[in-house]
């Protein structure tokens, strides 16, 4: 019964019903093919509510409540006579790749409806990235283009955004006039960009990232949703609680700096604490659970497959340089340091022997400087030389 009701009561899973687009179907198809074992009482169900659309009927909640318990026990009876096929692997990365470039303004559409959607959404955008340059993709499906691989985007003025200090876009609004919520900023690898919130907290995206925010905060949190790396200044408001959202964690503050590393091809996810004090609640947990209070230098760190967290003493400046195009290692393996170098570059960093992959590095590597002059002082660190097969593809050996 209560696997069926987060469908009813889902604003998207009624539009697929009864007012469907072809974004809707889009989100759908792949929702199926992303849980299988759903897909039998999600389409039972699709097809009694399509039923009341013939009929005209009000959908009350005891009519809900009656459908329910009908389509469970539908489902039930079946699925003892019907074997559930699971999809492979492969068949789910491409949907998961096609997804995000068809449907995503229909992400932003649901995060717009419903608000208990962030931590759920927070996993779907990590599948792919959007283009070759920043992007800003409004809930009506708009796509803002903004051209530079660095770019400043403000929200200040409240009714549009102001783009690199020389370009306004003006906010579109909903029919009831107000400002549009849900807005999904996407910055692909080689870029990063800087956002000024509504509030003035400011938010530096690394390649690699997307963030879902408002265009102005309202109520009494100030929620965004985070896919990749992103170092924040929030500005304090004791009344209204910062909170980020990532696919294994979220974070409460009032007001403090910090960066957050939640990339979905990493092991490993981890927030470091620069000043001022952070919550952070795996997603398992519940508000009211007993969080980890962070303290100034700090990390948090997730292992995403064992499934266990701690926290370590840190030197904060070693996590949050990138900001200013610097990477700084400290013991740190050859291989980590190589994924940090394919998002900023856009590249691809073969190591011939895998085995490489754990020599230690250690030393500051300035970004700003052309990508051959990097890659050089990198393997004279690390004994080994690199060879430049075309702009965007290099071997290590």
């Amino acid at each position: 019964m209560e696997e069926l009701k987060k469908y009813i009561d889902n604003a998207l899973f009624i539009k697929w019903v009864f007012d469907p687009d072809d974004q809707v179907r889009e989100y759908w198809d792949y929702y199926i093919l992303r849980y299988p074992d759903e897909r039998e009482q999600l389409l039972a169900l699709k097809e009694e509510l399509e039923l009341f659309r013939i009929s005209n009927q009000k959908l009350t909640q005891k009519r809900k409540e009656d459908l329910l318990g009908k389509i469970a026990g539908r489902v039930s009876r079946r699925r003892r006579n019907v074997k559930i096929v699971a999809i492979g692997r492969s068949l789910l990365k491409y949907a998961a790749f096609a997804f995000l470039f068809i449907s995503v303004g229909v992400v932003i559409s649901y995060l717009h409806h419903n608000k208990n959607g962030l931590n759920e959404f927070s996993k779907l955008i990590e599948v792919s990235q959007i283009g070759d340059r920043p992007t800003i993709i409004l809930p009506d499906g708009s796509v803002i283009n903004i051209g530079t691989r660095e770019s400043e985007i403000d929200y200040t003025s409240g009714e549009k955004i102001v783009i690199n200090n020389d370009r306004i876009v003006k906010l579109p609004v909903n029919k009831d006039g107000k400002d549009i919520s849900a807005i999904l900023q996407s910055v692909p690898y080689g870029c990063k960009s800087k956002i000024v919130l509504g509030d003035k907290s400011i938010v530096w995206l690394n390649a690699g990232s997307r963030l879902i925010y408002p265009s102005s905060f309202t109520g009494k949190k100030r929620e965004v949703t985070l896919s990749g790396e992103a170092y924040f200044e929030v500005e304090k408001n004791v009344d209204d609680p910062f909170i980020v959202h990532t696919a294994d964690y979220r974070i409460k503050v009032l007001g403090t700096k910090f960066n957050i590393a939640a990339y979905a091809s990493d092991d490993i996810s981890r927030a470091v604490l620069v000043e001022g004090s952070i919550e952070l609640k795996l997603n398992a947990q519940g508000w009211s659970d007993e969080g980890i209070v962070l303290k100034p230098n700090e990390m948090f760190l997730y292992n995403k497959k064992s499934g266990k967290s701690y926290v370590q003493p840190v030197k904060p400046d070693q996590y949050i340089c990138w900001v200013d195009g610097i990477i700084e290692c400290q013991n740190e393996e050859l291989s980590r340091v190589i994924r940090k170098l394919e998002r900023f570059y856009d590249i691809q960093i073969e190591l011939k022997n895998p085995q490489d992959g754990s020599i230690k590095i250690d030393g500051k590597l300035n970004l700003n400087q052309n990508k051959n002059e990097v890659l050089y002082y990198l393997t004279k660190v690390a004994k080994r030389q690199f060879i430049k097969k075309n702009d965007w593809y290099y071997i290590i050996e």
